[in-house]
């Protein structure tokens, strides 16, 4: 993005985007139903990370963090998630020798720049956790011909 002389910031937009934790798509579209957000992509110039929730129970569930950075896997909270992604701007501080309505803000470092959403009556499938195929006890029905 381009740099701001103001703010010192480079690519960044203080226009707040809030986005829906469920959604009815069927008031746009017959016949399409809810669906619910499991990720989340965020943007800090030019760093990306990703909070997803792999145990949704309809619009419930843990959120994680993903990282390229960080070795670990975090666990958050919804406000961090989401509320947090939202983008606009942030209190620097307030200057009360203008008086309490008086506040210095700046735009916030990071904003969600990919939403995704699964189907609500498709989450069952589409968060089935994969097995394994069962082997055969005779190892010859390994080896490829």
């Amino acid at each position: 993005g381009e740099y701001d002389c103001c703010t010192g910031l480079c690519g960044l937009t203080d226009t707040y985007l809030g986005f829906p934790r469920q959604i009815d798509m069927s008031k746009y579209c017959e016949g399409s139903g809810v669906y619910n957000l499991y990720g989340v992509m965020v943007e800090s110039d030019d760093h990306y990370w990703a909070y997803m929730r792999p145990e949704m129970e309809g619009d419930q569930g843990q959120w994680y963090r993903f990282d390229d950075r960080e070795s670990a896997t975090c666990a958050m909270s919804n406000a961090t998630a989401i509320d947090a992604s939202f983008g606009g701007e942030e209190w620097l501080c307030v200057n009360y020798l203008y008086g309490p309505s008086a506040v210095l803000t700046r735009p916030k470092e990071s904003r969600a720049c990919l939403l995704v959403y699964l189907k609500e009556s498709a989450m069952e499938i589409l968060l089935h956790e994969p097995r394994l195929p069962k082997l055969s006890k005779d190892p010859k029905s390994h080896v490829l011909a």
